[in-house]
């Protein structure tokens, strides 16, 4: 098997470039003889420009995509106080990755306030799945559904050893586990998959011009409600975090009081016996005739 990855450069292309050059390589591999790696690279489909976005801060700038799978276990291991320290990191990660996104966005003419729920979604679904974590590591995500799930079909069968680690054998996660996405994981055809993903293209491309004329209103009104989406999730983690807070407190607490208590009566129990030295004493020098 290659040392490279033949599909990992599409990845890093531009959008509108994506599909000629997967044909391009796809006829390549037929040409030589190749004719089942072939098939498996005319069933990639072409990111979506919310994950295309990602792929490219995850490939320019590594260290944000490592950062965010490394807060994330942080947060898994952590307790006590520890735990608002790693959330935290965890906060700033996301938004790290989201705003690095966003620009990228803008520098190839497009106005992220209107991907900023998408963008946030992709980096949760990358956050909290480690397999998804590792294709963003990898600069290979491919579409991040509403409810979470990714599609990893595109990557199975794959060595990506020249990249972060991936999954050796991606499957296909959606929120309902339909045989038809665990068919398109498991075995993409050599050459019937071509026709199902150009029509996905196709509909992908009718979506995007049909949003392009949106008012610069309506995408704020979107950047808003996705602001006030994430807000109330992290408002939600810090009464989790605070409701835990309580708890340790409250246990704190009893056991200082347990401890003073016992402290008190320490201290009765030593005037008590001193009590009893200072009587047996005195009871001692009254009978010694010395």
């Amino acid at each position: 098997m290659n040392d490279v990855d033949p599909t990992d450069a599409l990845f890093g292309l531009p959008p509108e470039e994506f599909t000629a050059a997967r044909d391009r390589l796809a006829k390549e591999l037929r040409a030589s003889g190749d004719r089942e790696a072939a098939g498996r690279v005319k069933a990639l489909r072409r990111p979506g420009l919310v994950e295309w976005a990602l792929n490219q801060v995850a490939r320019s700038q590594p260290g944000l995509a490592e950062a965010a799978q490394a807060a994330t276990g942080a947060v898994r291991e952590a307790s006590g106080a520890e735990l608002r320290t790693a959330l935290a990191g965890v906060r700033q990660a996301r938004g790290a990755l989201v705003q690095a996104a966003g620009d990228v966005l803008r520098d190839a003419g497009r106005d992220p306030s209107g991907h900023v729920a998408d963008l946030e979604r992709a980096v949760d679904a990358a956050m909290a799945d480690p397999e998804v974590g590792a294709l963003l590591v990898a600069g290979r995500l491919v579409k991040v559904e509403p409810d979470g799930g990714a599609e990893l079909s595109g990557l199975a069968g794959w060595d990506v050893s020249a990249a972060p680690p991936a999954p050796a054998k991606a499957r296909q996660r959606t929120g309902t586990g339909t045989a038809t996405g665990r068919r398109r994981a498991e075995a993409p055809p050599a050459d019937g998959g071509a026709a199902e993903t150009d029509e996905a293209e196709d509909v992908e491309d009718a979506e995007e011009a049909a949003d392009a004329p949106a008012s610069k209103a309506t995408a704020t009104s979107k950047a808003e409600a996705a602001r006030a989406e994430a807000a109330a999730r992290w408002a939600e983690a810090d009464r989790r975090l605070l409701a835990r807070a309580e708890e340790r407190l409250a246990a704190a607490v009893a056991q200082r009081e347990r401890a003073e208590e016992a402290l008190a009566q320490a201290r009765r129990d030593e005037e008590d016996a001193r009590d009893e030295v200072e009587a047996a004493r005195q009871r001692v020098e009254e009978h010694d005739p010395g």
